[in-house]
């Protein structure tokens, strides 16, 4: 009776197993103090040893959501507030901290195209990023710079032809940004780092 008891709960336990997945992919080695999650659950939120952190799932990697202006410190709790659309983050010795993310972050991945409608490079960039659109239509060659809070980002770019930008990246703190190319139709969404030299 007693391995059988054993056997129900093993195989219960392998079913159960196949569920999850790993969640660890650009989360350092850190304790988590507390998780929560969006109305959809595409984001989930977790308060850490090492500051804030956001998993994208339709990126499938998590992000620190510091910036310059956040301290450097142990995040200890972390609610997400659905009237808002905002993720409060608790520390003892600097505050609250509140993080707001625009809808092209959360939106699920059937409403961005797939298509690799824009190369960057190079990537992880320093001074500069080069932005080439494999569109022939000029007129749909119209993007914005997003930092990880959902911030448009104002920086110089120069345009080199119809289908090539280059953007001046120096004056950007170091930290992961998104190019958005509107799209009559859809939109394409890359992700670039900026990194000192």
């Amino acid at each position: 009776m007693w391995y059988r008891l054993f056997q129900r709960r093993c195989d219960g336990f392998q079913k159960w197993r196949k569920n999850f997945f790993s969640l660890k992919n650009g989360l350092p080695n850190t304790t988590v103090f507390k998780i929560v999650f969006n109305e959809d659950e595409s984001l989930i939120y977790a308060a850490t040893e090492a500051g804030p952190y956001v998993y994208v799932k339709s990126l499938e990697k998590w992000f620190l959501l510091s910036g310059s202006n956040t301290p450097n410190q142990i995040f200890w709790s972390v609610e997400y507030l659905p009237a808002l659309k905002i993720a409060r983050f608790g520390t003892y010795g600097r505050g609250i901290w509140d993080f707001h993310f625009k809808d092209f972050i959360s939106s699920s991945s059937n409403e961005v195209t797939k298509e690799n409608t824009i190369s960057l490079y190079p990537n992880p960039a320093s001074e500069f990023i080069y932005i080439s659109f494999k569109d022939d239509n000029t007129i749909l060659n119209r993007f914005g710079i997003f930092d990880v809070q959902g911030n448009k980002v104002e920086i110089p770019v120069e345009k080199i032809n119809d289908q090539l930008f280059k953007i001046n990246t120096s004056t950007l703190a170091d930290g992961i940004y998104f190019i958005i190319n509107y799209h009559s139709k859809n939109e394409s969404i890359k992700k670039f780092i900026k990194l000192k030299q």
